[in-house]
């Protein structure tokens, strides 16, 4: 039974390890990505988001820059670009130069596709002078048939924030952006890892692709960030190993060496009332021989 619990112990430290890893593999993305990102925002260089993935297109899908004026007591930049990585197809939707905003609940963007009735609602990701979304296209695929896109026909940005309504603290929307044009993608549009990956002849030989040219399409410069991050991963390995060193001791040989003690420690019984009377019986036998 020992052997089975330590086995299981064994295991559990060894998920957490690497769940800690991971976790500390996306924390040191997401540091890199604020401070280049903020530093892109400031030189007004997109650049770095674009080779964020494997692949992108160079033409934005939508570039808006909001002023504030007499009307707007907000302003924004809101621009969409397309890219593949891993195989699949993403629309990136960012926000940045924001200005006159108090929302401290970010932003989320809706999505209506074709034939549907019902919005799909994304949260972005925040950080100190930008927030973005990464949409999976994969994840606007036809319900009814899985194997392919239907278009993508509308999308709002709502700012959300909290505020008292009747002494209670809610959650509120406020409508930032409204997209006016018929349709943002078109199925054929979304489907371009697929057309990436796919030979053009299946049967060929020598499966040829087609060219990035051919899809609209720029190689990204891939920036390794590991090297000026890896103290985050070696600070939180190092503190669960700690912990794991502690907790170790406290369970498996703090109470050895706890039971060790007891048992060296002199055991005092309690004299027997039985010795007492055999004693006296003794005594007695001894005392009649004499006489005797």
């Amino acid at each position: 039974m020992k052997l089975v619990g330590r086995v299981f112990y064994g295991l559990l430290v060894a998920m957490l390890a690497f769940n800690i890893y991971g976790l500390s593999l996306f924390q040191m993305e997401y540091e890199a990505v604020d401070k280049y990102g903020s530093l892109a925002i400031e030189e007004n260089d997109p650049s770095f988001f674009r080779n964020m993935f494997d692949y992108y297109e160079q033409e934005d899908l939508l570039h808006v820059l909001e002023t504030k004026d007499s009307e707007s007591d907000i302003a924004f930049q809101l621009y969409l670009f397309k890219g593949v990585s891993n195989k699949m197809d993403f629309v990136r939707v960012q926000l940045d130069s924001l200005e006159g905003f108090d929302y401290d609940k970010g932003f989320e963007i809706s999505v209506l596709l074709e034939g549907q009735t019902e919005w799909k609602n994304y949260k972005f990701v925040a950080h100190d002078k930008f927030y973005y979304l990464n949409l999976a296209l994969n994840n606007l695929l036809n319900e009814k048939e899985p194997s392919g896109f239907i278009d993508w026909i509308d999308f709002k940005i709502n700012a959300i924030y909290t505020d008292e309504v009747d002494g209670k603290k809610v959650e509120l929307e406020k409508l930032i952006y409204d997209f006016d044009q018929p349709m943002v993608l078109t199925k054929a549009q979304m489907d371009v890892a697929d057309k990436l990956y796919t030979p053009i002849d299946p049967e060929a030989e020598t499966p040829e692709y087609p060219t990035l040219e051919s899809l609209l399409l720029v190689k990204s410069v891939k920036r390794n960030f590991f090297n000026e991050f890896s103290y985050i991963l070696w600070r939180n390995m190092a503190i669960y190993a700690v912990g794991v060193v502690m907790l170790t001791y406290f369970v498996f040989f703090r109470k050895k060496l706890s039971m060790s003690k007891k048992i060296k420690n002199p055991v005092v019984f309690k004299e027997n009332i039985n010795i007492k009377v055999i004693d006296s019986v003794k005594e007695v036998d001894e005392t009649k021989d004499k006489q005797k």
